[in-house]
């Protein structure tokens, strides 16, 4: 099994890992590379994992604060207010990381 929220999902899954512990405000992303990667369409699965790649980079930061954003977004949690340590992640730092 790969972790990591998924980062290195691709290149797991060709060293032979059977599942990754995917990060869970992206499901729908991750689900769509491991079919990818299942049918064989590696390239496919490598480009499909480049958008998710921002949020998880933001995420290794932000943690908590970028996780409990991204499922108020998608409104499957409310309210927006976590208790961890991690810095906040504010509008402007989420509009200068994803360009």
């Amino acid at each position: 099994m790969g972790a990591v929220g998924g980062r290195f999902s691709v290149d797991e899954y060709l060293r032979g890992a059977c599942g990754s512990m995917a990060s869970c405000e992206m499901v729908e992303a991750h689900a769509a590379i491991w079919a990818d990667m299942r049918s064989g369409a590696v390239e496919s699965a490598r480009a499909r994992l480049v958008q998710p790649l921002r949020l998880l980079n933001i995420g290794s930061v932000f943690r908590q604060s970028a996780v409990k954003r991204i499922l108020v977004k998608c409104g499957l949690v409310q309210p927006d207010h976590f208790r961890g340590a991690n810095p906040l992640l504010t509008a402007k730092t989420l509009r200068r990381s994803t360009g």
